[in-house]
């Protein structure tokens, strides 16, 4: 009786740390998202070249990128008008996920490319993928598909790409693995 007991109460206390934890998580995103919002001003009128911030990442992965489990798109060229600071922040938070989903079994690839009004930025990889229901929550503050997992990189990704007027969808990638597409244009905000 005592370890049915035991097991009551165990129970209980997960099903009642849970909403806390995730609550936690929701309000530590809550203020990550003001900070981020403080910092994104006056460097939106400047433009970010893809190439140099491509070969950036190149440098900061330069162990993955040798060992094939992260291919950056040598050619990328083109300017938009961003934070270069904060896209990167958005990049890397892309690629660490990338990575994580690949487990060292795979590849992550960061491509870009000129569309009509801008620019398109796809980060996609190799791993095991997302399920509809799962890619539908992956903005949302808290919602993690890791065991140890904060909730809040890709509610990050997704409001510094809106603060820069752009857009960020994520699809299943056409052989498995998960697939996001940034879309920023070459203009200046109003």
């Amino acid at each position: 009786m005592a370890v049915r007991q035991d097991a009551l109460h165990g129970a209980l206390a997960r099903s009642t740390a849970e909403p806390a934890a995730a609550h936690e998580r929701f309000n530590r995103g809550v203020d990550l998202e003001r900070i981020a919002r403080s910092r994104i001003e006056e460097s939106l009128d400047a433009p970010c070249d893809v190439g140099d911030l491509f070969r950036d990442l190149a440098t900061l992965y330069s162990s993955e990128v040798s060992e094939g489990r992260l291919m950056l798109d040598a050619a990328a060229s083109g300017a938009v008008v961003a934070d270069p600071a904060q896209l990167r922040q958005a990049l890397v938070n892309l690629i660490k996920n990338g990575l994580e989903a690949i487990d060292g079994d795979g590849r992550v690839t960061l491509a870009a490319r000129r569309v009509d009004d801008g620019l398109e930025i796809i980060v996609a990889d190799t791993g095991p993928g997302l399920s509809a229901e799962q890619r539908a929550h992956l903005f949302v503050p808290g919602f993690t598909t890791k065991a140890s997992g904060s909730g809040l990189g890709l509610t990050i990704v997704e409001r510094i790409v809106h603060d820069h007027g752009g857009t960020i969808v994520a699809e299943a990638a056409p052989e498995h693995g998960t697939l996001f597409r940034i879309h920023l244009s070459r203009k200046t905000r109003s």
